[in-house]
């Protein structure tokens, strides 16, 4: 079921300004939440957690406390994008057509 809402939110949400996972082919993909890129996070997490929306950021790449002496972010550019701009929501089984419709309706209304 979390795959089928995946795959759904995927479908709901192509055509805003987000970039969205992709499966690769003959990946089984078994999704624990939905993560979407923007540089809008901030403002869409409040957004939607004022709606009712549950969020959580990504857990950070590159940004934790304990690489800041090791690693320099700008050698790994792409983990740093994820660290600033990713964002999670829930797509597990317990989710309706009705829940799946409203959190995608809401990604559209900030939109």
């Amino acid at each position: 079921r979390r795959r089928t809402n995946a795959n759904w939110l995927a479908e709901a949400l192509e055509g805003l300004p987000l970039v969205l996972p992709r499966q690769r082919p003959g990946a089984d993909w078994h999704p624990m939440f939905y993560p979407v890129l923007t540089p809008r996070r901030d403002e869409i997490e409040v957004f939607l957690e004022e709606r009712g929306i549950e969020t959580r950021r990504m857990l950070p790449l590159v940004s934790q406390p304990v690489y800041r002496n090791i690693l320099n972010e700008d050698d790994f550019p792409y983990a740093a994008k994820v660290d600033r701009d990713g964002l999670y929501v829930g797509v597990h089984g317990g989710l309706t057509d009705a829940d799946l419709t409203r959190i995608a309706s809401a990604f559209h209304d900030f939109f």
